[in-house]
């Protein structure tokens, strides 16, 4: 009996161990961006060559600076802000990629964010926290971004079909380029992996600049309108029609016992000073 409890001790002190190491392990790989990306930029940019497309487009977004909301002093808050400057590299070159502003992708993803991490409170506490990192969604939404798999799809469809409102022209084509056998299982892929978020900031940023495309063409331009933008990521492609005058919404999220809407947040994210050296407006 007490061979088997010691082998018992035994077994739980190497468990936690482990567990301790690999803790330590994701910190400092995080921490000093030791996690690389698959190909380099300058092979990710080789489309753009020709473009003017590398120049971040100014966002007019009419901001009140003065913002006092609970959600800037939240946890989950300062547990984004940290992970937003470890993947800084990634959102520059997503953005600059679709050629829409890194701030807009942050302030976009950010509602998605709180909303994992207020309702998996406990394994924000526990691992989230801690490391500083993104919440990573495995049902249904998936990814730092919560992007469903037909999301996905739709987004590289309209990047080919030059009939689509959303298609953004032909120097947009080859950006998620796969071949028919290995799109399914590649788009996957790329939008759960942990370890190299650069495709889901890009297919963030494309979607947003579908989005914009879209309802520019429509005659109603939403360039500059986080609030809108967002709450259009939000509800998806489907309820996306263009209109005068659109106004937020959005799912509803509570954040330290306020409310808001998915497009509320996002806008607030946008206007308020956190992060601004790194991700201007």
């Amino acid at each position: 009996m007490r061979k088997l409890l010691r082998l018992f001790c035994y077994g739980v002190t190497i468990l936690f161990a482990v567990i301790g190491v690999t803790f330590t392990a994701v910190f400092v790989g995080t921490s000093f961006n030791l996690f690389t990306i698959r190909g380099s930029s300058e092979l990710r940019n080789a489309h753009f060559s020709d473009t003017n497309s590398n120049v971040h487009p100014k966002i007019g977004n009419s901001c009140v600076q003065s913002i006092d909301e609970p959600w800037q002093t939240s946890e989950e808050w300062t547990t984004m802000r940290e992970a937003f400057k470890k993947d800084a590299g990634h959102i520059h070159d997503a953005a600059l990629h679709a050629s829409t502003s890194p701030r807009l992708v942050i302030a976009t993803i950010a509602p998605e964010q709180f909303r994992f991490f207020t309702s998996e409170r406990e394994v924000f506490k526990r691992y989230f926290e801690p490391l500083k990192i993104l919440g990573t969604m495995t049902q249904f939404s998936y990814g730092i971004a919560g992007i469903k798999p037909k999301t996905a799809e739709s987004i590289e469809r309209h990047l080919l079909d030059s009939g689509s409102s959303y298609y953004l022209g032909k120097n947009y084509e080859k950006v998620l380029a796969s071949t028919a056998e290995e799109a399914e299982a590649l788009r996957f892929e790329r939008i759960t992996d942990e370890r190299n978020p650069y495709y889901s900031y890009l297919y963030v940023s494309l979607f947003i600049k579908q989005l914009e495309k879209s309802w520019e063409s429509a005659g109603y331009p939403i360039h500059g309108n986080v609030g809108v933008i967002a709450t259009l990521y939000n509800i998806g492609f489907e309820h996306s029609h263009p209109k005068p005058n659109p106004s937020y919404g959005g799912s509803s999220i509570t954040v330290d016992g306020k409310q808001y809407s998915y497009g509320l947040l996002a806008s607030q994210v946008y206007c308020s000073p956190d992060l601004i050296a790194l991700f201007p407006n």
